[in-house]
């Protein structure tokens, strides 16, 4: 059912091939760690967050949605290509993305959309950022991430070096996911 529906946008948005159509403008925002109760729009009375209401008023939202996997891969692999995890096959981060599937980028670039990313995909090899035509801020995340690497290994902090019970692994979770 997600994989139609996933395909039916793509397609709508893309218009017919061949015909010179209007195509709509679009932002797709996905935030890593944001639960749906943070947004002011959604009832959080703490955080003033207009400027993103706002756009979320004007254009499409999503209810009732819910994360296939805890991990960020496996989660914007499902975004982006309309699959479970278990059949596009990434189950933690790093991981490359199978080359013969398609994804949403892909179909908007081959539309005639000029695709833009910023931040992180974590999709690894070849297919890495696959149908986007451009991607913003790689470099600048990468410094970033060093740095804070660095701080880390300065300070001391709870729990450092610690093993995970394995109930508790987010990795074994996903192992569980719904058919």
């Amino acid at each position: 059912m997600i994989h139609a529906a996933f395909w039916a946008l793509a397609v709508r948005l893309a218009g017919t091939s061949g015909a010179v159509v209007k195509r709509a403008n679009f932002i797709f925002i996905c935030a890593d760690q944001l639960r749906y109760d943070a947004l002011s729009a959604t009832g959080n009375r703490v955080a003033h967050t207009s400027n993103i209401d706002r756009i979320g008023a004007r254009g499409a939202t999503f209810h009732g949605h819910f994360t296939p996997n805890q991990i960020c891969s496996p989660s914007r692999a499902t975004m982006a290509t309309g699959l479970y995890p278990r059949h596009h096959g990434l189950w933690r981060n790093g991981v490359a993305l199978d080359e013969r599937l398609p994804n949403l980028w892909q179909a908007l670039s081959q539309a005639g959309y000029a695709t833009r990313g910023v931040g992180k995909l974590h999709f690894a090899g070849r297919t890495r950022h696959a149908g986007i035509t451009r991607l913003l801020g790689e470099t600048w995340q990468r410094k970033l991430a060093r740095t804070l690497f660095r701080l880390r290994r300065r300070r001391s902090c709870p729990g450092r070096g610690q093993r995970i019970h394995p109930r508790w692994s987010l990795c074994s979770l996903a192992q569980a996911e719904p058919s």
